[in-house]
């Protein structure tokens, strides 16, 4: 189904809203807490799993944008991808030859040849023991 849009009519700014299906039209109250005659099922749930995953997939999805450029979005979805799919931001693969996403950052081998403590023989694809 189509994502519906409402309008506000008015708000106490805290808890308690009011809604018209039209611009001017009859009023639809709600209060936090009790969705009356509305349905949440997350702003988009194409796969249409459950409204509180699809939540939980939409701020997976938000923290990916605002977080870009650092390592949340990439830890999400490393950490997601195995344990939680349905609601995991998969990162498109940039060649059209990938068919795994990193597991691990290099290890510069500066970093190996001075730190006994270093892993040894592992690739960016290496999984890491979470992801066994």
């Amino acid at each position: 189904t189509s994502p519906k849009t409402y309008y506000v009519k008015a708000t106490n700014g805290t808890t308690t809203f009011t809604l018209s299906e039209t611009l001017g039209g009859t009023a639809i109250a709600t209060t936090v807490g009790t969705p009356t005659g509305l349905t949440y099922s997350g702003m988009e749930n194409p796969d249409n799993i459950d409204s509180t995953r699809a939540l939980l997939r939409e701020i997976i999805e938000e923290r990916y944008v605002t977080g870009f450029g650092t390592f949340m979005p990439w830890n999400d979805a490393r950490r997601l991808r195995k344990s939680e799919p349905d609601i995991a931001v998969l990162i498109p693969f940039n060649t059209p030859t990938a068919t795994k996403h990193p597991e691990r950052f290099i290890i510069s081998q500066d970093e190996i040849n001075s730190n006994s403590n270093a892993p040894k023989g592992l690739t960016i694809y290496s999984p890491t023991e979470l992801n066994e």
